[in-house]
């Protein structure tokens, strides 16, 4: 009798941990990933330790792991018809036939992809928090975001980037004494061996860093899935390429579907057009993406078209309405680009934002949000990597746990900083959770420590956005609504919004990378 074999195709990735008897697998076409555990747990480990493109036979499987042949056979049926493997090598031809099939169900039926809530800046699907869950975060790192370079071939007049310039006359300080190719490989070994499952390569621009392409590849090769947030402006001629890492989220910056706004806040000309040509062909490749959308004075009445570009493109529009300044203490883009409390309400008001605020909203009143809770998970499940080599909660919370060019990250692991803040409680920080407003607050104890030096202080900018919502809820309540019976683009054509003027960087007190 032949034995029976299955494969492991080339779009799936994932990890698998012995200790926990738990398991992630990614299936980078449908963009979906699943989560296991016990016995299934233990088949998945055996099928991620077959070589992309290649087999194992079944009763090998059942050797391995102690499972009978046929219930491995039946879950194997399952594991097939959800992609995650193959009873046959397919061709390059049929992998780009079952993509571009793949492209036209996103563009055909735009919905919300399970990439699920963010957390330190990354976002994380239902079956990721489960896998991260369980493993021991004392000695596990299991997501990192690499800021892999300030330098940007676009010149965003809202950048929270240190350095960045806020007009021509300004010299950029994006420069830095970045890591090396091998600094990158070493630290990714030693995430790999403390659990790492996935990456996010963001900037800048990622594709503004020298060996990025020799990153995605060692990445790739370690079964690691990874996004990547750019502007697109440097892989116009690359998309393929980068499709064939099979990218399990590629996050494009597009403000709005108006070219000459599109282009006045990234100051580059042509900068949208090239971006949707990227979008084009990854869309056509069946690429998972997002539109990441910043809402402020300068595309406040257009911010809404970019939806109906996510949904042309097969991608899912992501924005972002909470405004902040830069990390390095720069206050300029919230000065000159914020929006006046009045036009915040009506955008409130819009179903699109994730902080929209409806007649239902009102009940989140009655949920109180316990104050021995940790009120982050950045630093906790996640962690960022500045170009020098900071380790940081996240890409919004500027402080440093400890550099990897002069530590392991298991020392940094052990640091006094990271245990101090893996201690905080929501009850810790000023009068977080104390509040009626509270309820209404999605807490950056970042924000608050970029205001302050300190991560013990309520965050500003959260608290106004808390009272906004808290306020917009009770005039809901009482039969107020700033709409006036009109939709959302019929109140924004007719807000009066000043127009945005050439400002200058107002650096205030900069506490980026000190220790808590």
């Amino acid at each position: 009798m032949v034995q029976k074999i299955i494969y492991r195709p080339e779009w799936t990735c994932g990890r698998y941990n012995p200790k926990a008897k738990t398991a992630i697998m990614y299936n980078l076409i449908s963009g979906v990933s699943s989560f296991f555990e016990s016995y299934s747990a233990t088949v998945i480990g055996e099928i991620l330790s077959i070589p992309k493109n290649g087999s194992k036979g079944i009763k090998s499987i059942a050797e391995n792991t102690g499972v009978a042949e046929e219930s491995i056979s039946d879950f194997l049926l399952v594991l097939k018809d959800n992609g995650l493997v193959t009873d046959r090598l397919l061709s390059k031809d049929e992998i780009t036939e079952l993509r571009r099939q793949q492209g036209k169900i996103y563009r055909d039926n735009p919905v919300q992809k399970d990439f699920g809530k963010s957390i330190g800046q990354v976002d994380m699907s239902s079956a990721e928090q489960l896998y991260a869950q369980s493993l021991d975060i004392s000695e596990s790192i299991p997501s990192v975001m690499f800021e892999l370079t300030y330098n940007c071939s676009e010149r965003c007049i809202h950048c929270y980037n240190s350095g960045a310039a806020r007009n021509d006359c300004e010299v950029s300080l994006r420069n830095r004494d970045e890591m090396t190719l091998d600094d990158y490989k070493r630290v990714i070994d030693q995430l790999y061996d403390m659990g790492l499952y996935k990456v996010c390569f963001s900037g800048g621009d990622p594709f503004s860093k020298p060996h990025i392409w020799e990153i995605i590849d060692y990445i790739y090769n370690k079964d690691i899935a990874f996004d990547i947030f750019t502007n697109g402006q440097a892989i116009v001629n690359d998309a393929e390429r980068l499709a064939c890492y099979y990218p399990r989220l590629v996050g494009l910056s597009v403000y709005s579907s108006i070219p000459e706004i599109h282009d006045r806040i990234t100051c580059v000309r042509g900068s949208l057009d090239r971006t949707l040509s990227v979008a084009d062909r990854l869309s056509n490749l069946g690429v998972n993406m997002a539109f990441k959308c910043v809402v402020f004075r300068t595309n406040v009445k257009s911010y809404r078209t970019v939806k109906g570009l996510a949904e042309k493109y097969g991608a899912i529009p992501q924005f972002e309405i909470n405004l902040t300044n830069g990390v390095d203490g720069d206050v300029s883009v919230v000065e000159n680009l914020g929006l006046p409390d009045d036009v915040m309400e009506i955008i409130l008001r819009d179903e699109i934002v994730p902080l929209y605020v409806g007649a239902e909203t009102a009940s989140g009143r009655k949920m109180k949000k316990p104050l021995d809770a940790h009120p982050c998970n950045a630093g906790v499940q996640s962690f960022s990597i500045t170009p020098e080599g900071e380790v940081q909660p996240c890409c919004a919370f500027p402080s440093s746990f400890g550099n990897i060019r002069d530590m392991s990250l298991r020392r940094i692991l052990q640091s006094e900083s990271l245990k101090k803040w893996r201690n905080v409680s929501i009850g810790d920080i000023g009068d977080c959770g104390r509040l009626e407003k509270c309820n209404f607050c999605f807490l950056c104890v970042g924000n608050g420590y970029i205001e302050h030096g300190t991560h013990l202080k309520s965050p500003q900018s959260s608290c106004h956005m808390a009272e906004l919502r808290y306020g917009l809820a009770e005039k809901l309540s009482e039969g107020k609504d700033p709409l006036m019976g009109k939709t959302i683009d019929e109140r924004l054509a007719e807000i009066d919004v000043p127009e945005t003027r050439e400002f200058g960087r107002n650096i205030k007190e900069n506490y980026r990378n000190r220790a808590l």
